[in-house]
């Protein structure tokens, strides 16, 4: 049971069935004995209650003395009186805040404006290899050449690991392959590289990305990629002082951070 500071009142006969009190006591108690401050009280035949600044003090008088009625407003008690719809939750409804809506994203970093569409996206591939075909043949005969090169120069000691094939970074991979130059060489969709694909080159970015942004190249170049590759090295040592230069058109992306196939 709570109980509430106690506060003294005049004494009645006819108490509301909503209070309970016995003479001589300085508090009463509404309908579920939570003991209050009794309020300022007028009943039907005159019986008064009275207390100095009770919490109830100015209430209404309720209706059939009901301890919930007593916490009510003159409103509340008019709305549950007056005929409604019936929907319990009627009241609730309208007095509830509208749900937001969640914001519509704007963000072009977020949100598509076009469609993702795979098997466009396939196609184009598909059709970026065949015109790459050329230079892929040229790559596969060359990495196949350093391939059988690799054995003996791994049983002579002239290289730490043997030389694999394997396939990734959109190209089949020659690796640890005595043809890969200096770091890596790719020709259509295939890398020959002199070491893994997941090597770091000078330029800071791994072998393996590095040489896919080519394989791009080549897809969109065809027969054209070789002489690209030629004249974008001569203008890099010409210009440079180093085939890898900026003036590079077709080294300058790859080397980016992360590696695009051409430079912005």
């Amino acid at each position: 049971m709570v109980s509430m500071p106690k506060t003294p009142f005049d004494w009645g006969d006819d108490l509301d069935p909503g209070f309970n009190a016995d003479p001589g006591e300085d508090t009463a108690s509404i309908d579920r004995g939570f003991l209050v401050p009794a309020p300022y009280w007028v009943g039907d035949e005159g019986f008064s209650v009275r207390t100095s600044g009770g919490i109830l003090d100015g209430l209404p008088e309720p209706h059939g003395g009901s301890g919930l009625q007593l916490l009510m407003s003159p409103q509340d008690i008019a709305s549950i009186d007056s005929p409604g719809t019936g929907n319990a939750d009627e009241h609730m409804i309208q007095d509830s805040a509208p749900i937001p809506q969640k914001a519509e994203d704007n963000n072009p970093r977020t949100r598509s404006l076009v469609p993702y569409d795979k098997t466009s996206e396939d196609r184009r591939s598909v059709a970026g290899k065949i015109w790459n075909l050329p230079n892929s043949a040229i790559g596969m005969a060359y990495g196949g050449l350093g391939y059988l090169t690799g054995w003996p120069s791994k049983w002579l000691g002239l290289q730490e690991n043997a030389p694999g094939i394997t396939t990734g970074n959109n190209a089949v991979q020659f690796t640890d392959n005595p043809f890969g130059g200096v770091g890596a060489i790719t020709l259509g969709n295939v890398q020959v590289i002199n070491g893994k694909p997941t090597g770091i080159g000078d330029d800071g970015n791994f072998v393996g990305p590095h040489e896919e942004q080519h394989t791009y190249q080549g897809e969109q170049l065809g027969p054209l990629y070789l002489p690209s590759n030629i004249f974008g090295g001569l203008a890099g040592v010409l210009i440079d002082g180093n085939w890898h230069g900026s003036h590079n058109w077709n080294e300058a992306g790859p080397q980016q951070q992360p590696p695009v196939p051409w430079s912005k």
